[in-house]
């Protein structure tokens, strides 16, 4: 089951040791995406799986990098014309 963080009562869930929520997110060409708005985890494996950008994208962690103060986003040339 995949909850956002911000319904949990636990609020120091973190994305490779930081909290992203907040941050900017961009493609790796530079487009930008919006805002990291939520952080998904799966409750059951105890990790965030899943991070929401201004309320409606939702990108899988498997698929970015945490640059300086940014989430980048990879392979989502699909997504962005």
């Amino acid at each position: 089951m995949m909850l956002a963080l911000t319904l949990l009562e636990q609020t120091e869930v973190e994305y490779d040791g930081r909290d992203v929520t907040g941050w900017p997110a961009q493609t790796e060409t530079g487009i930008k995406l919006g805002t990291v708005t939520q952080m998904m985890i799966d409750t059951e494996l105890d990790v965030v799986t899943v991070l929401r950008v201004n309320d409606a994208l939702m990108i899988p962690v498997n698929k970015v990098t945490l640059g300086d103060g940014v989430v980048i986003a990879h392979h989502l040339r699909h997504l962005v014309r």
